[in-house]
């Protein structure tokens, strides 16, 4: 599920762990949560039916909410209907549904992803540590801290602070930072591009600090998709919607009847068709033994009615099927 950060406002959140013990001085709390959810709102009324503004899929805190709102479609379009208020309040309680407390450390802005709602990344200069499980933002011993700011100042009482460049958001081991595509203003996202179904090889939309590009693609954009996963950078196709099956190589959707479906590949083994029933997939006397393949029949009989029946009839009476 998509994950969404608002680096406009700066964030501190903080976390379970440390919800029932003392905090520590600059740590903060709040709720965050992933939302695939309908935003419905019960008591507003639309066509006789209870208002729907629209699917919200995102990664969200409570503290980001008010930024949120203003910055992304359904949200936008919902509060033009109900009113910023409403929908502000609906969104938090949604978080709230489902959200779990975080805590996170001066400095860090939370990156809600799909493995982890308390993720975050370090700002003003500031590393996250250790890279892999980041628990504090540190200033390494080669840079200094100087109001604030961690950068290469030799002297802060003459140097300036640290550049925007210096400050720049990073994203844990392994995560490329992306664009948001549905939302406006820097908002940025963490994925894992060779897993995550929805920047599936790469960003959809590049990053608003310039540090990616785009060529990735969202997996549930394939027309008559049902159910899809991201396995090692490309779209896998696990279900169709009704009326459509999956290709041979499980990278789209077609249709199983009329004048848009298409056939599946021919075996790649050699061998000759010599009569064949177009009508009902059956192979008279054939000579084809795909073995491997989505074929194998023994010649001089007929193919059953099943997964041949696309390949047979694309084939046409003794044509090399391959070699």
């Amino acid at each position: 599920m998509r994950s969404f950060v608002l680096v406009a406002v700066p964030l501190l959140v903080a976390s379970a762990t440390v919800a029932h013990s003392p905090l520590k001085r600059g740590v903060t709390t709040d709720i965050c949560a992933h939302l695939n959810v309908d935003l419905v709102f019960s008591d507003v009324e639309a066509n006789g039916k209870p208002y729907n503004a629209g699917h919200i899929d995102i990664g969200l805190c409570v503290s980001q909410v008010k930024s949120f709102v203003g910055h992304y479609d359904v949200t936008e379009a919902a509060a033009k209907v109900v009113g910023v208020d409403k929908v502000e309040s609906k969104v938090i309680e949604l978080i709230k549904k489902t959200g779990v407390q975080c805590s996170y450390p001066p400095h860090a802005t939370p990156s809600v992803t799909t493995s982890n709602e308390c993720d975050f990344v370090c700002r003003d200069g500031f590393l996250a540590i250790p890279v892999n499980h980041p628990s504090s933002c540190v200033c390494p011993p080669s840079r200094l801290e100087c109001d604030g700011k961690c950068g290469q100042i030799s002297d802060c009482s003459t140097k300036p602070p640290p550049s925007r460049r210096q400050n720049k958001h990073k994203c844990a081991k392994d995560l490329t930072m992306c664009g948001v595509p549905d939302a406006r203003g820097q908002a940025f996202k963490c994925a894992n591009v060779t897993s995550d179904s929805y920047t599936c090889g790469g960003c959809v939309k590049a990053s608003p600090f310039g540090s990616s590009s785009t060529g990735g693609v969202n997996c549930h954009d394939i027309l008559n998709v049902d159910e899809v996963s991201c396995i090692d950078s490309k779209c896998f196709v696990h279900t169709c919607k009704s009326g459509f099956t999956e290709s041979a190589s499980n990278d789209a959707c077609v249709a199983t009847h009329g004048k848009d479906a298409r056939t599946l590949p021919l075996p790649t083994t050699g061998y000759v068709v010599n009569s064949l029933d177009t009508a009902t997939g059956s192979v008279t006397g054939s000579r084809v033994l795909g073995h491997g393949s989505v074929v194998d029949e023994v010649p001089g009989t007929d193919a059953p009615l099943d997964v041949t029946r696309e390949t047979l009839s694309a084939v046409k009476a003794d044509t090399k099927v391959g070699s």
